[in-house]
């Protein structure tokens, strides 16, 4: 409740002075304007300052940290879903090429949300195994023939 009380204190006091300036002809009706305008955006900052995260006046750019939270949240979901995808591609059936299309679906995302190429790669190796030995099973290093196999090993 104090916070929206000098929030709009503050306000209040920058618009009268605002006023008076252009009452006694100190300002033009344009400036008087802009700053009735600067008046209300000081009110507001002065009630969301600890939920503001950036603030750039050149770009015309306000951050709030919520909004910061809620992308971070949504990158770390994509990224679980992608593994889970990824996961599903490596025990799937089907023919090579929509393995294929699936996987580089899955790529596209966890670039698009920024994952590590190192982590990517991880994510990606086993799936990507098993699409090279779809089209070519003679194609796999013995590693990967070995990871190939492991995945359909019966034992845990």
């Amino acid at each position: 409740m104090k916070k929206i009380i000098v929030a709009i204190t503050t306000s209040t006091l920058l618009l009268s002075l605002f006023t008076f300036l252009l009452i006694h002809k100190d300002i033009g009706t344009l400036s008087y304007s802009s700053l009735a305008v600067v008046s209300l955006l000081v009110g507001f900052v002065i009630y969301f300052k600890d939920e503001i995260g950036e603030i750039d006046l050149k770009k015309m750019k306000l951050v709030l940290r919520k909004t910061q939270k809620v992308g971070d949240n949504v990158n770390k979901t994509a990224k679980s879903l992608a593994e889970i995808i990824a996961n599903l591609s490596t025990y799937s059936s089907g023919s090579w090429l929509n393995r294929k299309k699936l996987n580089d679906e899955v790529e596209k995302l966890l670039i698009n949300i920024d994952v590590d190429p190192n982590e990517r790669k991880e994510i990606l190796d086993l799936p990507r195994i098993m699409e090279k030995g779809m089209k070519d099973m003679k194609s796999l290093t013995p590693e990967e023939k070995v990871k190939a196999e492991g995945v359909f090993k019966l034992q845990e």
